[in-house]
């Protein structure tokens, strides 16, 4: 059963979400590097990130201090944890390692986390389940302009563009697991070998989340 959370409880879920995110991209800031990179005919202005990540963690916190009621064990709370950690990691990624391919594993095991979230939310908490939407479609977005940033800067990791997009996950089966490896390719032209190094157990985690993510939403389709 679900209990309801106390209020003062929500200023501390709201100051993790949208002060730690805040606070995060303050100090991952895009800089000149990505203001050279080569940018989709789609992006937005820049002016539009900030106010539209002001909202969305607003809404995160509301939904992590509704999921929160269902206990800190509970599969809801477990998914908001997920996704918030995989948020957070996704700015030092990008625009500090300059990792567009690690960043985009990230956040396509952050939207797997989320859809996971609305899923589970709305037979629990129909509301948290909503506050979730629209965080679902921007960082739906936000993925396909990660992945158009992959496909016009990265040309040897993605030499064919789009039609590359399954090279970045190969799957094999080993009985009942499936296991998922992120490809980092060879000769990153903005990275570097060190860069490469510290992100590699970005990739890593950012499997094991995406993993987590698709077994959930597998094992709720059996049932």
């Amino acid at each position: 059963m679900t209990r309801k959370p106390s209020l003062p409880l929500l200023t501390v879920f709201l100051l993790v979400s949208a002060g730690g995110g805040l606070l995060i991209g303050a100090t991952n800031l895009p800089g000149e590097w990505y203001a050279g990179l080569a940018k989709p005919s789609f992006i937005p202005p820049n002016w539009l990130f900030a106010p539209a990540w002001t909202v969305l963690y607003i809404l995160i916190g509301i939904a992590g201090w509704r999921s929160f009621g269902a206990g800190a064990g509970s599969t809801l709370f477990r998914l908001w944890a997920l996704q918030m950690v995989l948020n957070f990691a996704w700015s030092p990624t990008v625009f500090t390692l300059h990792r567009l391919d690690a960043g985009l594993g990230i956040i396509l095991a952050l939207l797997a986390s989320i859809l996971a979230f609305i899923a589970v939310g709305w037979r629990r908490d129909r509301l948290a389940a909503l506050l979730f939407v629209p965080y679902a479609a921007w960082v739906g977005f936000a993925t396909a302009l990660n992945l158009a940033l992959v496909q016009l800067n990265c040309p040897r990791l993605w030499p064919d563009g789009l039609s590359a997009l399954p090279r970045l996950l190969h799957r094999s089966t080993e009985g009942d697991r499936l296991r998922l490896r992120f490809v980092t390719g060879q000769g990153h032209a903005s990275a570097g070998s060190r860069f490469r190094q510290l992100a590699a157990p970005v990739h890593l985690a950012a499997a094991r989340a995406l993993q987590h993510c698709i077994f959930h939403l597998r094992g709720m389709g059996r049932r």
